[in-house]
């Protein structure tokens, strides 16, 4: 939920919205984040992260039997890796110049990490910076150019950014 503020929080499941035949149930194993109730629990949130509370559910005597899902778990479609766009393909067709490709402006990641691509005139060597800092050489994917020399992509992945606003820069180097 957007514009939650970090901190100490209660998140309470709506016993009243669960599917017919479906109850709550004991967890595993009460701890003090329970606060003595099944339906509720602390969690302690942070800036600029995904959280996840779980209740445990059982079927009631009189659920229905479980009906088997529409798709496969193979039909399910996973989200491509941005970074592969950047390919052969794009460096051949693109101009060119020096810019960041990926992230885009104003990106908000899901996780505290992104990957950079970067495109820019082979004859040039790169330093990016994330906020003042080099981006660390163990997160570098590698590059691709065109056959003209005239344009390459670098990548880099998992470069882990700050809870807050992060400013990407790129020099160049003869």
């Amino acid at each position: 939920m957007a514009g939650v503020r970090p901190g100490t929080h209660v998140v309470q499941l709506d016993t009243e919205s669960l599917a017919a035949g479906l109850e709550i149930t004991e967890q595993c194993r009460m701890t003090a984040r329970h606060a003595g109730s099944q339906y509720a629990q602390f969690v302690e949130l942070r800036e600029g992260n995904v959280w996840r509370v779980d209740f445990r559910l059982k079927r009631t005597a009189d659920a229905a039997p479980a009906q088997q899902p529409q798709q496969s778990r193979t039909d399910i479609i996973k989200p491509k890796n941005p970074l592969l766009q950047f390919n052969k393909h794009f460096v051949e067709q693109a101009q060119p110049g020096l810019e960041f490709v990926w992230p885009p402006a104003r990106y908000v990641p899901g996780i505290s990490s992104i990957k950079i691509a970067v495109k820019y005139s082979p004859q040039y060597k790169l330093k990016v910076l994330l906020n003042g800092e080099v981006v660390n050489p163990l997160n570098f994917e590698g590059s691709t150019s065109n056959k003209a020399k005239t344009v390459a992509i670098s990548r880099w992945t998992g470069v882990d950014i700050d809870r807050k606003n992060n400013v990407l820069t790129v020099k160049t180097m003869c």
